[in-house]
């Protein structure tokens, strides 16, 4: 009887003292330090995700190489858009917003298309005129033809002669060779660049936003690879702690243990149970 008390005396001692070590140390683990959420939001990682539940009217291109596209799954690219211009939002489907490009003047039709949502930025202001740029470009070859899509091999829509004029929306390279998007004619379609002038196209006069930028780190003040490591540190002297105490506690319970079951504590154990 002695020796079963004892023996379950030990393992719960055990049990009790290594959960009162290990388990606290686990939820702290689980659970993210002061220090470490604002060093996030320092570093521009969001607290929340805003929830975005009313469409934007205006979008902005606020880099290059953004295509529009002619369908809503992203598989035709038209052209890319001009940087620092606005588009109009019309609708929007599975991470693609339905615009409009809205060039002033009565050469330029507004023309629609598919744009990725990630890839411009909303704006809450109607932007200042003008929304998208009108530009004329020209033949400045003896001649050209109009394409239906930017191949070399695609169907003609129609013969450019010399310094005729066509309405310019945008440009893409396919093939290894630059194509521009124009209209001539009321009909749309793709002329190689190297048969037509450049497009001259300014920046909207609304100016872009600037990029955040983070300051190199003071000789003063530590920086996060000296925090981080001096964290790290600290938690491996804690474990290292951890680690002793267990192994006390395991020491302990199989002193007791051991000491219950010795040949020489046979009489203490019938004297203990006599009395009892």
């Amino acid at each position: 009887m002695f020796k079963k008390i004892v023996l379950l005396f030990a393992i719960l001692l055990s049990l009790t003292l290594c959960c009162g070590i290990v388990l606290p140390h686990a939820v702290a683990d689980s659970t993210p330090l002061p220090e470490q959420r604002v060093r996030a939001a320092e570093n521009g990682i969001p607290r929340a995700v805003a929830d975005v539940s009313v469409l934007p009217e205006w979008v902005r291109v606020v880099e290059d190489g953004i295509y529009l596209y002619s369908t809503a799954d992203g598989g035709t690219r038209t052209c890319t858009l001009l940087k620092s211009y606005y588009l109009s939002v019309l609708g929007e489907s599975e991470g693609m917003y339905f615009v409009a490009l809205l060039p002033e003047g009565a050469d330029f039709p507004e023309i629609t298309g598919y744009v990725r949502s990630s890839q411009v930025s909303p704006v809450e202001l109607a932007p200042v005129s003008p929304c998208y740029p009108s530009v004329y470009i020209s033949v400045n070859s003896g001649s050209t033809v109009m394409r239906l899509s930017p191949i070399a091999s695609a169907s003609v829509v129609t013969a450019l002669l010399s310094a005729q004029r066509m309405c310019y929306y945008g440009s893409i390279y396919s093939e290894g060779t630059l194509w521009h998007f124009v209209l001539y004619g009321g009909k749309f379609g793709y002329v190689p660049a190297a048969d037509v002038t450049d497009p001259v196209i300014p920046l909207h006069p609304t100016p872009l936003p600037s990029r955040p930028t983070t300051a190199p780190p003071s000789d003063t003040e530590p920086n996060d690879t000296d925090m981080d490591k001096t964290d790290t540190e600290g938690e491996e002297r804690a474990a290292s702690s951890e680690i002793l105490l267990i192994a006390f506690v395991v020491i302990l319970a199989v002193g007791l243990t051991l000491a219950a079951l010795l040949p020489g504590n046979v009489n203490r154990r019938k004297l203990f149970e006599q009395d009892i």
